[in-house]
């Protein structure tokens, strides 16, 4: 079975990040932040309120029911100059900027380290300040004040990397010689559990938690590899614990994703989030999981197999709801083919009684019988009620009279 690439989310996106930024990435690299971006970008444009949890884990502010949550434009036009000394200008997108009853909070996912992620956050948040955050004070006459409000920000620091530090920080030093921290927190999405998750209601983070087996699968399949290389007789040499270690893997991703799962059943009976919600995300959970598996596509098989049909995508449900739309109509054509048949039956049969109406009433009347016992033998004959019976005698004594049943 071949699987589809999902849409190049890296060719869609590839303005987000500053060019020279891009430049230092490995293919790999760019290939991962383009896909758990969008899936990160995707659950907020559906439900931004999925934010609320997370602004309260990070900034320990809480609002309350009924705020509104106005996601906001995240592209700004800045100038660059570049190694050959050429001055342009160019776009950046910051990944989320959302207003929560008039806070400004700004969000940037990130997979990898690149160890400049202080720098494009301070770029960022100036723009954004510069957009949102200026205030003019003063009554006329009076000297004015001018504020620059930064929003508050953070990394949202998927991947699974080891000595992530809890906040990115740097100095400004200004002119005057005053001197600032700019210090934005990091929310490692790996050190929280499934437990914790549920707790805090940190539904959103959940379809990067398999970030987390990105190393085991790489190593496994590394392994599968080498030993298609090398042959069946190192595949031999290999047998039971390359075998042992992807179905440790199997198992493992298997009854994670379960858990996930049943944590969003939870959650959705808890009415802290909605059928939708936990629908969607759970399906994001299942996209996180093929991206994963990828280069594995019999890994991704073992997984699927053991998880069917608790994970079921959005395209096999409407392919099961076409194929039961064929099957309905299809079966209504068949009831359409069965009527008609039965009509032209009953047209038929209606046809055969007239005639033998007619026929004993025309013996009867031949035999010198009165209309009363014609009437009586047709109610016995035919099962003819009174009326029916009196109607076929003046029918057939009235010939140009077409008789009715």
């Amino acid at each position: 079975m071949n699987r589809k690439k999902d849409v190049n989310t890296e060719g869609l996106y590839q303005n987000r990040l500053p060019e020279e930024i891009l430049k230092e990435l490995t293919p790999e690299a760019r290939r991962q932040y383009f896909l758990w971006d969008e899936i990160m970008k995707k659950e907020i444009q559906l439900y931004p309120e999925l934010m609320l949890p997370v602004v309260r884990e990070i900034f320990h502010r809480e609002y309350p029911e009924g705020r509104s949550i106005i996601l906001l434009s995240t592209e700004y036009t800045v100038s660059r100059i570049y190694e050959e000394g050429e001055k342009l200008l160019g776009a950046i997108r910051s990944d989320i900027l959302m207003k929560i009853a008039g806070d400004l909070y700004h969000f940037e996912c990130q997979i990898e380290k690149d160890g400049k992620m202080v720098f494009r956050m301070f770029e960022y948040d100036v723009n954004i300040a510069l957009t949102h955050g200026k205030t003019v004070r003063g009554e006329k006459g009076q000297e004015k004040k001018f504020t620059v409000s930064f929003p508050k920000s953070a990394v949202i620091y998927l991947g699974d990397g080891k000595s992530v530090p809890e906040y990115e920080s740097c100095e400004i030093c200004f002119p005057d010689g005053t001197k600032h921290l700019y210090r934005v927190p990091v929310m490692r999405v790996q050190d929280y559990g499934l437990k914790e998750i549920e707790e805090k209601h940190l539904t959103v983070l959940i379809p990067f938690l398999l970030i987390r087996f990105r190393g085991r699968i790489r190593k496994a399949s590394t392994e599968k590899r080498e030993d298609t290389v090398q042959g069946k007789k190192a595949e031999r040499k290999r047998e039971g614990k390359g075998t042992a270690g992807r179905e440790n893997i199997r198992d493992d991703m298997v009854k994670f994703l379960s858990e996930c799962l049943a944590v969003l059943e939870r959650e959705e009976k808890k009415a802290a989030i909605t059928e939708a919600i936990r629908k969607d995300i759970g399906e994001f959970l299942w996209k996180a999981c093929s991206y994963l598996l990828e280069e594995d596509e019999e890994l991704f098989i073992m997984v699927r197999v053991e998880l069917e049909p608790a994970i079921r995508l959005s395209r096999e449900i409407i392919e099961e709801l076409q194929e039961s739309n064929r099957e309905l109509q299809d079966s209504n054509k068949e009831l359409q083919d069965s009527n008609k048949e039965l009509q032209d039956n009953n047209k038929e049969l209606h046809q055969k009684m007239e005639d033998s109406c007619r026929r004993l009433i025309e013996k009867s009347i031949k035999e010198g019988k009165d209309e009363k016992e014609i009437e009586t033998e047709l109610m016995v004959v035919f099962a003819l009620p009174r009326e029916k019976a009196m109607e076929k005698i003046n029918c057939c004594h009235n010939r140009n009279t077409e008789c009715k049943e």
